[in-house]
């Protein structure tokens, strides 16, 4: 499978996703991606840091496609409609009800239309109750996320969602950006 575009990451744990050609058939992907408000400084993650992230791109040998901001998910500084696709991996679900919604609304505007975006948020199951027995603790602290309210958040910003599922500790929706339509320009304008 390849992969061509520019992605944008909005994630704690961005600096793995950036190794990709490191991955056995991953040279093939022709991928470029910004990395959006790296996370550190809670549970002792304190190096996730711009630096680290694109050393690991140079060693992962994309470093000439790799870029990072540091900015708020909900006010993201990158122009509208110029990313193909974007991926949150366990960030937006700690930004609060209003804040969820803005970044996801946010991501929308940066996307180009029928660009594609990965939401996954953290699913306290029976793994997490398993290897986080103590209550309110680590990801344990989390309370059963609402897939119905993501859904409607999602389709709310303009996403269709194409796939909904879960993972070890993990709920996740595939969406799309609508097309877009004279009408929707017209009120952007």
């Amino acid at each position: 499978m390849k992969c061509a575009g520019l992605v944008l990451a909005i994630a704690v744990a961005i600096a793995p996703s950036r190794t990709l050609a490191a991955t056995p058939g991953a040279e093939s992907l022709l991928l470029t991606g910004t990395a959006l408000d790296i996370y550190s400084g809670f549970f002792g993650i304190t190096d996730n840091t711009p630096e680290r992230l694109m050393r690991n791109a140079g060693i992962a040998g994309v470093a000439g496609r790799a870029d990072t901001v540091t900015a708020d998910a909900t006010r993201m500084p990158l122009p509208d409609a110029s990313y193909d696709a974007a991926i949150s991996t366990y960030a937006i679900d700690h930004m609060g009800r209003e804040g969820s919604a803005r970044a996801i609304r946010e991501v929308a505007r940066v996307l180009k239309p029928e660009g594609e975006f990965l939401l996954e948020i953290v699913n306290p199951d029976i793994w997490v109750k398993v290897m986080m027995p103590i209550p309110h603790f680590g990801l344990n602290a989390h309370f059963k996320p609402d897939p119905a309210r993501w859904r409607a958040m999602l389709k709310d910003a303009g996403f269709d969602v194409i796939e909904e599922g879960t993972a070890t500790a993990t709920l996740y929706w595939l969406a799309r950006k609508q097309p877009s339509t004279p009408a929707a320009e017209t009120r952007r304008s």
